[in-house]
């Protein structure tokens, strides 16, 4: 399982070089390395699951880099599904929505901006680690399943993204 990711807040006008290459180099490249990598020592029949994100299928202000490149590791997944099943290699991916981490602590801290976003998830929650962990533990134990997203979000994807009035990028960086 590849969970690494890292938050980079960047318009599409507000972004230069190095924050391009620091965003995809984390969050799309180091998937395809991961995949590439652990399909080659990896005994036939095995498993590989990666970490996506609600952002590669919502659009939210200030996420373009983070969100292309989730979105990237999303079509990635299913070309490796593609060309390793002759070896039964299986590759899904999680695509979660608010997880209760520490890149998520700017959300529940503040009770304002936590209402805000619950506003549009309709079950008002974020996501327990341990739901994603089942989850992972689904994937990796079920050998009919790959080449699959997996969306583990509250029902968020039913809605639009939280959208705060004023400079919303403001908002979102405040998350990271």
């Amino acid at each position: 399982i590849n969970a690494a990711g890292v938050p980079v807040v960047a318009s599409m006008d507000g972004f230069d070089q190095a924050t391009l290459e620091m965003a995809t180099a984390v969050n799309y490249f180091g998937n395809l390395y991961f995949i590439r990598n652990m399909a080659r020592v990896m005994n036939d029949g095995g498993s590989i699951t990666l970490m996506a994100s609600i952002s590669a299928h919502r659009v939210a202000p200030g996420n373009v880099l983070y969100a292309g490149a989730k979105a990237a590791t999303i079509c990635a997944t299913q070309y490796a599904a593609l060309e390793y099943a002759p070896r039964r290699i299986r590759t899904n991916v999680i695509v979660p929505g608010y997880i209760e981490t520490p890149m998520m602590a700017g959300l529940t801290a503040d009770k304002q901006l936590q209402e805000m976003f619950f506003k549009e998830i309709p079950l008002k929650r974020t996501i327990d680690a341990r739901e994603i962990a089942n989850t992972a533990f689904w994937l990796a134990t079920t050998p009919s399943i790959t080449g699959i997203s997996v969306l583990i979000d509250n029902g968020l994807a039913l809605r639009r993204l939280p959208m705060p009035e004023g400079d919303a990028t403001d908002t979102y960086s405040s998350l990271t």
